[in-house]
């Protein structure tokens, strides 16, 4: 079994895609579709990488991010923050928060694959 994904989007549909193509590459993955409950999954089973949606409601993805590196157990984490959002401000943002990947919505899932891959490179 591959490394494990927690993929944390309130878009079902979005979080199906997203776990099947992880699937295809050889990763295990769990579902979030709140920030609260990616929260809890995360420090129940920390993951080797979270996909994670910019715009979710209630507490957006930069926020949660925070939360997550304030966290002993998941500081290290490498996050991809998923958007439909390609406003410069937010790359920019996402870039300073240190993410280790940056997802347009719509995305192929070739591209979500190599994204993954990238994110998890061990040097």
């Amino acid at each position: 079994m591959g490394e494990h994904v927690l993929v944390i989007d309130d878009d079902q549909n979005i979080v199906q895609i997203m776990q099947l193509a992880l699937q295809s590459g050889g990763y295990t993955s769990e579902a979030a579709y709140n920030a609260r409950d990616g929260m809890a999954k995360a420090c129940s089973n920390p993951p080797a990488l979270i996909l994670l949606d910019y715009n979710m409601p209630g507490k957006d993805g930069f926020t949660l991010l925070q939360d997550f590196r304030s966290i002993p157990e998941l500081e290290d984490v490498p996050i991809i923050i998923v958007t439909a959002l390609s406003i410069p401000d937010i790359v920019s943002q996402a870039v300073t928060l240190g993410v280790a990947g940056f997802l347009v919505k719509p995305f192929d899932l070739s591209t979500l694959l190599s994204h993954v891959q990238k994110a998890l490179k061990k040097d």
